[in-house]
């Protein structure tokens, strides 16, 4: 594609002003131009087209989630059935008032067991050691108070050890 040019254009320094003259040339300048010619730009595709995947590897379809590895985990409540449980029985020697926290403990622990039915979780062993230690320190709590409300009332001084 041509353009008419003038006779003044400074992009055709050097060229022949009369095409039908080849000894019609302008003086070129020591120094090139520093626009340089341009070609036009070529005609444009259509844009915003999707790009083909190179090599054949498949679009993006989006995040895939590994399953997770390893054992599942442990079920919390199960391990704080278990703790309660057991620092109710330490605590017994204390207060025997405070010893009645173990049925905390064996709640606790009949609610994770159930939880690890449904879920698959591991720490069945722990929720089992939190029924059994929280019921024992709730028992035994309940037979100190029973014994320190019978001593306070004076019952055991009408009785006659021989």
């Amino acid at each position: 594609m041509t353009y008419p040019h003038s006779q003044n254009d400074p992009y055709q320094q050097g060229a022949p002003q009369n095409p039908q003259d080849p000894l019609d040339f302008q003086v070129p300048t020591p120094y090139p131009d520093p626009y340089g010619y341009q070609q036009p730009y070529p005609p444009q595709q259509q844009q915003y087209a999707q790009p083909e995947q190179p090599y054949g590897y498949p679009a993006y379809q989006g995040y895939y989630q590994q399953p997770p590895l390893g054992p599942p985990k442990t079920n919390g409540l199960a391990l704080a059935a278990m703790i309660t449980s057991i620092v109710s029985l330490v605590i017994m020697v204390c207060s025997p008032i405070l010893s009645l926290s173990g049925i905390v403990g064996a709640i606790l622990g009949h609610v994770a067991r159930k939880q690890i039915r449904e879920r698959g979780e591991r720490g069945a062993g722990q929720a089992l050691a939190g029924i059994i230690c929280g019921y024992i320190a709730f028992a035994i709590g309940l037979l100190m108070i029973g014994v320190l409300i019978l001593a306070a009332t004076g019952t055991f001084d009408d009785l006659h050890w021989r």
